[in-house]
């Protein structure tokens, strides 16, 4: 079925029908051109990145690893916190 749809040329016929009929409704203008991106060659090198003018204010590093005793215990009562005032459903 696919070789019999691959050479018939009812699939072209159909996109060209569907393309003229959205000429005729104002869809598509003249003025618009769509190219393949199949067939546009690679640029050999990146677009210019733009720089920023300001220059942001860094942070300092997050530290990996356990957390200090004093954090937890403020990290476990605020959870005890939530939990208390959480409704019953």
């Amino acid at each position: 079925m696919i070789q019999k749809i691959h050479d018939s040329s009812a699939l072209a016929e159909s996109q060209n029908d569907l393309v003229y009929q959205a000429f005729q409704e104002g869809f598509i203008k003249g003025e618009i051109v769509a190219i393949d991106a199949t067939h546009i060659e690679a640029r050999d090198r990146k677009p210019d990145k733009k720089k920023e003018e300001e220059v942001p204010v860094e942070q300092p590093p997050i530290k990996r690893g356990r957390k200090p005793k004093a954090e937890r215990e403020k990290w476990l009562k605020e959870q005890q916190e939530i939990e208390e005032n959480r409704p019953i459903f």
